[in-house]
C-alpha cells in the first residue's frame, strides 16, 4: 500500500510539472498596440501575372526570402525582404520532377534545400533557385501525408497540417485515422520506414480546421483544437508542456461520446456546448498565445475570436479581439523579434481607416497608399517590445 501510495503521488506531480495560465477571458481588456509592439511594418507583395495570391496559408521568413502558399494557387511563391516576386518553388504538373498538390513545405536549413510534401506520400526537393534536386515515395503504411517537420538529426516525425525544420534527417506527419490507429508518425529517412508512431485521438474531434504545430527553442509543439494542452514532441513521444485554464470555458469540460458524429459535434458546437476550440497557438521568449474561437451567442452565423497573450515575465495577460486602435491581430508565424501575418484588412475600402493611423509611421502609411483594389494580399510584421 505504501509502494502505491508513493507511485500515485510521483503520478500526481508528475501531472502539475508545467505551467497553467490562468486566463478570464470572458473579459476583454483590448490593448494598445504599443503595450505588445514596438512598430508594425507593411511588406507589400509584388502582383504580377505570376505571383496572383489568395488567402495566405503558410509564410515563412528564410535568408531574407519570404516563401508563400496560399489558399488557391498550387505553387510556392518567393518573394524578398521587401516583397518583391522573384520566383515560383517547383513546378505543377504530372512529370517526374513536377508536384500535383503540395499540403506543407518547409527548410532543410542544414542542407540549404525546399521540401515540398504531397498528401499521397512524396517528397520533392528543390533548391533555394527552384530547380528540383530529388522526390522520396514515402512508406504506404502512414495513409495520406499532410505534414513534414524535421526534429533531430536521425529520424523523421511526419504531420498532416505544418511544416517545421530542426535538421536534416527527421520529418513529421499524421495520418486520416480511425479510432485505434495513431496520429503521429516517426519516420527515418536512413531507412525509409516508419520507426514510432503515437498520440491517439477520436478523429472526429479533429474537423476543426487549426495550426496544429509550431517550434520554439528548437522544440516542436502540438496542440489541438478541443484541449487547453500544449505538447512538446520528439521522436520518443510526447509530454504535456504548459495547458491553459480558461475556467468554465475549457474544451475539455464537455463529455464526448465515443460514438460522437461530425454532424453532433457541430451541433454542440453552434450551441455553445462547446465554448471555444484553439485554433492557433504559438509562444517566444516572452509570451504565450492562443486564438480561441467560439460561436456568437446572438448569431449562430457568427464566431468570435479572441486573442491572447500570457507574459512570461509578470504573468500579466491581454485578452482582446483587436486592439485599440482597431487593427487586427493575425499571425501566421512567431518569433523572438516579430510575429508575422497577413493583412489585416478585410476589404480594400477599409484602406483609407488605417492610412493615418497612429501605428503606421509614414514610410508605412505610403505603402498602405499605394496599395490598389487588384494587388496581392499584404504581410504584416508586428516586432515585440
Amino acid at each position: 500500500m505504501i509502494l502505491i501510495a508513493m507511485l500515485f503521488a510521483c503520478r500526481r506531480k508528475q501531472e502539475v510539472d508545467y505551467p497553467v495560465l490562468s486566463v478570464d477571458i470572458s473579459q476583454l481588456n483590448t490593448p494598445s498596440v504599443f503595450d505588445i509592439f514596438e512598430k508594425i511594418e507593411i511588406i507589400p507583395l509584388e502582383t504580377t501575372d505570376n505571383s496572383l495570391l489568395g488567402d495566405i496559408r503558410w509564410v515563412f521568413f528564410y535568408k531574407n526570402h519570404y516563401y508563400i502558399k496560399d489558399s488557391k494557387a498550387g505553387y510556392i511563391f518567393c518573394y524578398d525582404e521587401h516583397g518583391k516576386f522573384v520566383r515560383k518553388i517547383g513546378k505543377v504538373g504530372q512529370g517526374p520532377e513536377e508536384y500535383t498538390l503540395v499540403s506543407s513545405f518547409s527548410f532543410n536549413r542544414y542542407n540549404d534545400v525546399f521540401e515540398a510534401l504531397s498528401p499521397w506520400g512524396i517528397l520533392y526537393v528543390y533548391d533555394l533557385s527552384g530547380k528540383f534536386v530529388s522526390k522520396t515515395i514515402l512508406p504506404m503504411e502512414v495513409p495520406n501525408y499532410q505534414t513534414s517537420l524535421i526534429p533531430d538529426d536521425s529520424i523523421i516525425l511526419f504531420n498532416y497540417q505544418v511544416s517545421l525544420i530542426l535538421n536534416d534527417s527527421l520529418r513529421i506527419l499524421t495520418s486520416s485515422v480511425e479510432n485505434d490507429e495513431d496520429q503521429l508518425y516517426v519516420y527515418s529517412i536512413k531507412s525509409n520506414t516508419v520507426v514510432n508512431s503515437f498520440y491517439k485521438e477520436n478523429p472526429v474531434l479533429d474537423q476543426f480546421h487549426v495550426k496544429e504545430f509550431y517550434r520554439y527553442n528548437d522544440n516542436i509543439y502540438y496542440s489541438k483544437a478541443l484541449k487547453s494542452s500544449v505538447f512538446k514532441i520528439d521522436q520518443y513521444g510526447y509530454e504535456v508542456a504548459y495547458a491553459w485554464d480558461f475556467g468554465k470555458f475549457n474544451p475539455e469540460r464537455v463529455n464526448f461520446d465515443k460514438d460522437i458524429t461530425s454532424k453532433r459535434l457541430s451541433e454542440m458546437f453552434k450551441s455553445s456546448q462547446i465554448k471555444g476550440i484553439h485554433a492557433s497557438q504559438f509562444q517566444n521568449d516572452k509570451y504565450y498565445y492562443t486564438y480561441f474561437v467560439s460561436q456568437d451567442t446572438k448569431d449562430r452565423e457568427r464566431l468570435t475570436y479572441v486573442h491572447v497573450l500570457y507574459d512570461k515575465r509578470d504573468k500579466k495577460t491581454y485578452v482582446f479581439d483587436k486592439f485599440k486602435e482597431y487593427l487586427y491581430f493575425g499571425p501566421l508565424s512567431w518569433g523572438n523579434e516579430y510575429a508575422l501575418g497577413q493583412s489585416f484588412i478585410f476589404s480594400y475600402k477599409d484602406i483609407p481607416k488605417f492610412i493615418d493611423s497612429p501605428v503606421f509611421d509614414e514610410e508605412n502609411r505610403n505603402k498602405l497608399r499605394a496599395i490598389t483594389e487588384d494587388d496581392n494580399p499584404f504581410l504584416i510584421k508586428y516586432y515585440f517590445k
